[in-house]
């Protein structure tokens, strides 16, 4: 049963800290295993929660989904049951509510435990800008954190295979209804016409359409913000740029519909942290700045975003890392390598993983089947049965001298 709650605990931990998240957040509780339980420390190590539990436990929002006997509950961030092991399933809070599952059917709970939209859909997604994509029977709605249907799908017109309803963004989402694109807005009306042959989601305030052929950026009341050049691809804009091609080259428009980075790379990534990812036609990678600087990355066969002012690169199939200025910083010599958490990653060497800090040096020898690094907190790194916290200099803080 130790070994079950382990492998729970690993898979956990490897998801949570690799998933991608709009927002980072520091985690409070950690789950250790102890016997044939689950219970939780805190950054100090301290035990805060006896092993009363079953794994995994998803963290999100301040809040830990635990299991006893089958059913789903969670605590809060010190520890406290929020809501007793009681439902079916439950997964992780967002936007303050967590869906459950209860006789087959699926509802909320905020963060005080109470159930803040009953358990009668079929199925509901994860709240996202305000509203969750809920089903039942033949219906589909999208309900608000009270519980008001805000959208019903079938009532707008929206047909199966020939209409659509996006994802919501800065509080408007594109529809599709008789082959022609509008957005609604969170309340469910219907915002900005029907008029356009093609739109794309709102990004920084702005949204791609094509209406006569034409491509241009609308604004959230949908007035024109600027018209640009009819170019064969154009992207959403991400830190300020926005992708667009040339004759089969890629460069960077700006907020005013000019070129602000000529379309002399044959790939481009969306801007990060003041820097995209680009690749010359000679097949050399490298970062561009706003200003247009490109900064190569000599050898590199891959190449990622900044994190904690670091790059992952990968060069002769081993990884390390760049600063800004192309710098090497860590020399490749590990076989994977992950991005940087709050100044710490995890990297591979010889089929076992461990821990460097920002200078390269090791924090944790690579020494295990697997580490990963939480926001701003702890660090784990683990063997088939058995494993370790640890601070973000390396310290072990669990388990603690006599366990």
């Amino acid at each position: 049963m130790r070994k079950i709650q382990f492998i729970c605990i690993a898979l956990l931990c490897a998801s949570s800290a690799f998933a991608e998240t709009p927002v980072a957040t520091v985690q409070t509780l950690f789950p250790v295993s102890i016997g044939d339980g689950v219970g939780f420390i805190d950054k100090t190590g301290r035990l805060v929660v006896n092993p009363e539990f079953m794994g995994p436990c998803p963290y999100s929002e301040g809040m830990t989904v635990i299991t006893q006997n089958g059913k789903y509950g969670c605590l809060d961030e010190n520890g406290a049951i929020v809501v007793a092991p009681q439902y079916e399933d439950m997964q992780e809070f967002h936007e303050g509510l967590a869906r459950i599952e209860m006789g087959g059917k699926f509802g909320f709970v905020d963060r005080t435990g109470r159930v803040a939209i009953e358990p009668l859909y079929d199925f509901a997604d994860a709240f996202a800008s305000g509203l969750s994509r809920a089903v039942l029977n033949d219906g589909i709605y999208w309900i608000d954190h009270s519980g008001k249907r805000v959208i019903d799908e079938k009532k707008m017109g929206i047909k199966p295979f020939t209409g659509y309803l996006g994802d919501f963004s800065e509080g408007l989402a594109y529809v599709k209804i008789g082959g022609k694109y509008g957005y609604l807005d969170a309340a469910g009306a219907l915002a900005i016409p029907l008029r356009y042959d093609e739109a794309e989601t709102f990004s920084e305030g702005v949204a791609l359409v094509k209406a006569g052929g034409k491509y241009e950026y609308i604004d959230r009341t949908g007035t024109v913000a600027f018209a640009v050049d009819n170019y064969p691809v154009l992207e959403s804009f991400h830190g300020g740029y926005a992708i667009y091609r040339k004759e089969m080259m890629y460069g960077f428009i700006g907020k005013d519909g000019n070129v602000a980075i000529p379309a002399a790379y044959r790939s481009a990534w969306d801007f990060h942290g003041g820097f995209a990812r680009v690749e010359t036609n000679d097949g050399v990678l490298g970062f561009v700045d706003a200003k247009g600087k490109f900064t190569p990355v000599k050898r590199a066969t891959n190449l990622c975003d900044f994190s904690c002012g670091l790059a992952r690169y990968e060069s002769n199939g081993l990884y390390g890392f760049v600063d800004s200025s192309g710098r090497v910083a860590i020399k490749p010599r590990y076989q994977e390598a992950k991005d940087f958490v709050s100044g710490v990653a995890a990297v591979r060497k010889d089929g076992l993983w461990g821990l460097v800090n920002a200078s390269g040096k090791a924090l944790r020898p690579c020494a295990y089947d697997f580490a990963t690094v939480f926001e701003g907190a702890l660090a784990l790194c683990g063997n088939e049965d058995d494993f370790t916290y640890v601070d973000l200099k390396g310290k072990k803080v669990w388990p603690r001298e006599g366990r």
